[in-house]
């Protein structure tokens, strides 16, 4: 027996030794497997870093495709953006960066049109959906062709109102045969928990300062009470009027007609048709291979050519691309090319562009172009990656902390050189890190190069102390002589308002969703749910050694204790058990504190009188264009309009550079690694990191804006 066991572990030691070298080997061979990847992505990040180019003899339909690409009102960080190069998820793209692309597709003219397929919804806010579609307006009245494909605009049950909107900007909307258009107006649907929590013994103690403010009706009524449905019913109607008024203008209805569709509200794609609301029904493919050929043939008749084709044959096996000539609906491809040359002289007003694409090169190419791509080649707004670079030695300097820019020379220029001011933008979402953000204020106030400050505020409010210190932050800047003007995103009510109200000037979109000045708070009292279950508690408190003369609480008062909790035996309020009257009354003190206090700062903001306040208080939201004329907003205008006021109209520079001012990358990194992401994203995005960045400098990076049509603010 005794040998048998020694055999048996001398045979498991072998074991063992082998299973290590094998380990040992594996390992060897993952290092170099990890080392492999690691040059390839490194090769793959300077490669990304390049623009693409974009010949002189091709001319450009581009294509958005918003079914593989999400539109993010947020800024990628620098760690964002690296991630983003690499290809490794689904691709996401800064609202403002597309904006910017379309509005540089009306100037260049190497771009014939831009056609764009989307599925049901985008996603954006209304703020941001109509700063993109001013955008795509601005390309269709600059005669640039621009058509998009939608599967369908909402269904039986759900209106397609804000994706309509959007499309209806295109001079040519096309939708699946199986698609359907629901126009059935805006609403705004919210679960109530009240019946919910009665059954389970739940009690909401809410309160809140201001009629129209909504916030408790979701826990303490079973709807809307009248104050929030007056409120949001106006707020609605608000932004439905601005959608309807852009929709009439842009697809050639009178309101009246519009107004009609609206109360029919659902149609079928023939349908949908015969009332003028979409041109085409068609699959995505089809309808790319069409518009390539339409402008083709616009692009052939204005420079004098004959339209004769001389098609450049490809092996479908190895190039998928396809032929304009003969297009029909049989036709698929999204990287369509045609290569078209001339068969005689243009001898029209157009003949040198004509001369030169012919000089350049015996056939002109017409193909799509991915706007992701033509971003990059154009240099314009952020990029997918840019490389930190320290401006001097002294890094204790705010004008020598590590920027980013497509250029080293140019981004050192932005923050080195004091005499030529920048605009610096700060970013507050609706999730954020207050001493990141006061950091972010400290840069600006203390950077010599940065003159005035963009503000974009996109959230709904939250926590009062920590708006509070954000809204300080606003107030120490200027008092440091530095202008900060708040650019308001999709939503930038109750706290986000409060942070906006001490700025020098406030633009605003005509749908944004702000105000909201008045406070709501609360908790649940879980006692009942406590009993059923069968739950109880118990504590000692430091005021029990007190002498009974002095200590007597009631029988409420213990039974509150018991569950208070535990962080602090003075707490205003309870966790699992009702307040007591004391806690109420406190309570109650400090909501009005908290509400006069936020009309006191709007009103020392905003240089109203508190009667004036008031009367835009109350907890009721407004649109943007109802802030402009109550007061609240100063202009209707975009992000781009915002930092155009402050290079024209502070600095007094309109070719100013712009320095997007982010948080450090320790907050960048946590923010990446706390999302969802496979070991291969990790790994690829770090090791990307590793060899671009220096980990303990924080990054900013610059923007050159270019001169574009429809730049201007609205007086």
């Amino acid at each position: 027996m005794f040998a048998f066991a020694g055999k048996t572990l001398r045979f498991a030691g072998r074991a063992t030794l082998a299973a290590s070298r094998a380990v040992q080997v594996g390992v060897s061979a993952g290092v170099v497997l990890v080392a492999f990847k690691g040059y390839a992505l490194l090769k793959k990040v300077q490669e990304s870093k390049l623009p693409p180019e974009l010949p002189e003899n091709e001319r450009y339909l581009l294509h958005l495709d918003l079914t593989k690409t999400t539109i993010s009102t947020s800024r990628p960080d620098s760690v964002q953006r690296v991630a983003l190069s690499l290809g490794e998820q689904r691709r996401v793209m800064y609202y403002n960066d597309l904006v910017a692309a379309v509005k540089n597709a009306c100037v260049d003219d190497q771009v014939l049109g831009i056609v764009t397929t989307m599925g049901h919804d985008t996603g954006l806010g209304f703020a941001t959906t109509k700063e993109l579609r001013d955008a795509i307006q601005l390309a269709s009245d600059n005669k640039k062709f621009t058509a998009v494909h939608v599967k369908s605009f909402g269904n039986v049950l759900d209106s397609g109102m804000r994706t309509y909107y959007l499309a209806s900007a295109f001079r040519f909307i096309g939708m699946r045969p199986t698609g359907e258009v629901n126009l059935g107006g805006l609403k705004i649907s919210t679960p109530f928990f009240r019946g919910l929590l009665e059954k389970l013994g739940v009690e909401a103690e809410f309160d809140q300062r201001g009629r129209y403010k909504g916030y408790v009706d979701q826990y303490a009524s079973d709807k809307f009470s009248d104050g929030s449905r007056r409120s949001l019913s106006n707020v609605l109607a608000g932004i439905e009027e601005e959608m309807v008024n852009d929709i009439v203008k842009s697809r050639g209805f009178s309101e009246k007609d519009f107004q009609s569709l609206m109360q029919q509200g659902f149609f079928l794609s023939r349908e949908a048709i015969q009332k003028r609301l979409i041109n085409f029904v068609s699959h995505e493919d089809d309808m790319i291979a069409s518009a390539l050929k339409k402008v083709g043939d616009a692009y052939m008749k204005k420079m004098g050519y004959d339209g004769q084709y001389k098609a450049i044959q490809k092996n479908p096996q190895t190039d998928p691309s396809l032929s304009l000539e003969g297009a029909d609906s049989s036709a698929s491809s999204t990287t369509t090319t045609v290569a078209v040359s001339p068969s005689q002289k243009p001898d029209n007003a157009l003949a040198d562009d004509a001369s030169k694409d012919s000089e350049t090169s015996k056939v002109v190419r017409i193909r799509t172009l991915d706007v992701d791509t033509y971003i990059k080649a154009r240099s314009i707004g952020s990029k997918a990656l840019r490389k930190p670079t320290t401006i001097g030695n002294d890094v204790s300097n705010p004008a020598n902390a590590a920027i980013g820019d497509s250029s080293d020379a140019e981004a050192k220029q932005a923050l080195a050189d004091p005499d030529e001011k920048c605009v610096g933008v700060i970013e507050l979402g609706a999730n954020f890190d207050v001493k990141e953000v006061q950091k972010q204020f400290k840069f600006a106030r203390d950077s010599p190069a940065i003159g005035a400050i963009v503000f974009r505020v996109n959230s709904p409010g939250g926590e009062v102390q920590k708006f509070e210190t954000i809204a300080y932050e606003v107030i120490k800047t200027r008092k440091a002589g530095k202008k900060v003007i708040v650019s308001m995103g999709d939503v930038a009510a109750s706290g986000g308002y409060l942070v906006a109200a001490p700025a020098d000037k406030i633009f605003a979109m005509p749908t944004t969703i702000t105000g909201s000045i008045g406070v709501a708070a609360g908790k649940f009292a879980f006692d009942g749910l406590m009993q059923k279950l069968g739950v109880t508690a118990d504590s000692i408190r430091s005021q029990d050694l007190l002498n009974d003369e002095h200590f007597n609480p009631s029988p409420a008062e213990i039974a509150a204790e018991a569950w208070s909790d535990p962080g602090g035996a003075d707490r205003s309020s309870t966790i699992f058990t009702r307040m007591t009257d004391k806690q109420k009354s406190n309570f109650s003190r400090s909501l009005d504190a908290s509400y006069s206090w936020f009309k006191a700062q709007v009103g020392v903001g905003r240089k109203m009188t508190p009667e004036q306040v008031e009367a835009v208080a109350q907890g009721r939201v407004w649109t943007g264009s109802q802030a402009v004329k109550n007061g609240l907003v100063d202009q209707l205008g975009s992000l781009d309009s915002t930092i155009f006021f402050a290079k024209t109209e502070i600095l007094e520079n309109d070719t100013a550079k712009v320095v997007y001012i982010e948080p450090s990358f320790a907050v960048q990194l946590s923010r990446f690694l706390s999302n969802s992401y496979s070991v291969a994203q990790l790994t690829s995005t770090l090791v990307a990191l590793a060899a671009e960045s220096d980990p303990s400098k924080q990054v900013h990076s610059t923007r050159v804006d270019a001169k574009l049509p429809g730049a201007e603010y609205v007086k």
